[in-house]
Order: structure tokens, then sequence, then C-alpha cells
């Protein structure tokens, strides 16, 4: 009964795989760039928070066009051990970057450290962008009409994730004798499953629907 379910929703559970992963190494972006801009101008609460969120989330929303595009919604459709062990790859790379940097914000560490590992992790999407073999040919009408539809799914992901930071980090005082940068990534964390949620319902129905 299970392998007849799996095989009868082979595609979306391809799709959400590789989603996933991508999710991983888009947190991983946006967390790095969010404590690199943190470290830079002190901001750890509120309004000036959210301000900071939207920069780091905005371009972790391009980062996420690029790979969704080329990776999570083309292709085969089959499940196979490929597939989970490609998504596998790229969550934990982000994972790995997702978690530097939460270190790096209760260390207090400076902002070099952060852009750092921005380059380390860029290198390694590079790489695995070679091992999947990753094709960038698109028609020019296709690919403006989803980027369209993306960049506006995407904006209110951003709103969702960004309210969350600021309404947390304002109203909440940190727990767990954590500091206010790592409390910042505690509301993050909650942000970013959020709106995780929100995209890939947007992506899958309007944005890369077949």
């Amino acid at each position: 009964m299970l392998s007849g379910l799996i095989a009868s929703h082979e595609r979306i559970i391809r799709q959400f795989s590789r989603f996933m992963g991508i999710g991983f190494l888009n947190t991983g972006v946006d967390f790095l760039l969010l404590n690199f801009l943190i470290a830079l101008t002190g901001f750890t609460a509120g309004s000036k928070l959210s301000g900071l969120n939207v920069i780091s989330f905005s371009v972790a929303v391009f980062h996420s066009f690029i790979w969704n595009k080329f990776w999570a919604f083309a292709g085969e459709s089959r499940l196979s051990l490929g597939v989970l062990v490609k998504a596998g790859l790229a969550a934990g790379v982000g994972l790995v970057a997702t978690g530097a940097a939460i270190y790096g914000a209760n260390m207090r560490f400076a902002g070099v450290y952060f852009l750092v590992l921005l380059g380390l992790l860029l290198l390694f999407e590079i790489g695995l962008w070679l091992l999947f073999r990753l094709q960038t040919a698109q028609s020019q009408p296709a690919l403006g009409r989803e980027l369209g539809l993306f960049i506006t799914v995407s904006v209110i992901g951003t709103i969702i994730n960004s309210s969350i930071v600021g309404l947390v980090t304002h109203f909440l005082t940190p727990v767990l004798g954590l500091n206010a940068p790592a409390w910042a990534n505690i509301a993050k964390i909650l942000a970013t499953g959020t709106a995780l949620a929100w995209n890939f319902a947007g992506y899958k129905m309007l944005v890369f629907k077949k």
C-alpha cells in the first residue's frame, strides 16, 4: 500500500525532496547574510532587524528561483535513490552553513566570519550545480513569466517571514540564556518554516505548474 502511494505521487515527492534540499541551501544563504548584516549594523530586534531580514530573505528568494527553476521543478518525474541523495547533499550543505551562522551569532563573531562562510557556500553550490549537471537553456518569455509569478509568491513569503521575525523579537524576550542575536535566529527558524510551506504551495500550483 505504501509503495503504491509513493508510486502514484512520484512527481510531487521528487519535487518536494528537491525543494526541501534547496530550502536548506536558501536558509544557509539567508542566515549567513542576515548575521553578516547584524554584525555590521548591530541591529538585533524589532523593525531594524526586519529591514535587514528583508535584504537577506530577498537575496535568498532570487537564489531560490534559480535552483527551483532548473532543478526542483525540472527534469525527470521518477523518484529514485539518486534524487534523494542529491537532495540530501544540498540539504547537508545548507544545514552546515545554517549551523555555522547560528554558532557565530551566539559567539558574537565579527562580520568577516560570515563573509568567509558566504564565499565557501558559493563555492560548494557551484560544485553541486556541476555535479548535478544542471542546464540553464530556457526560452526568455517563459523565464520572464515564471520570474514574475515567482516574485509575487515570494513577496508574500517575505512579508510572512519578516513579520514573524519582527514580532517575535519585539514582543517576546529571549529565553534559556540566549543573547539577542541568538534569539533573533530562533525567531528566524519559526519564520522560515512558515514561509517554506507557503512558498512550496505557491511555486507548485502557480509558478512551475506543468
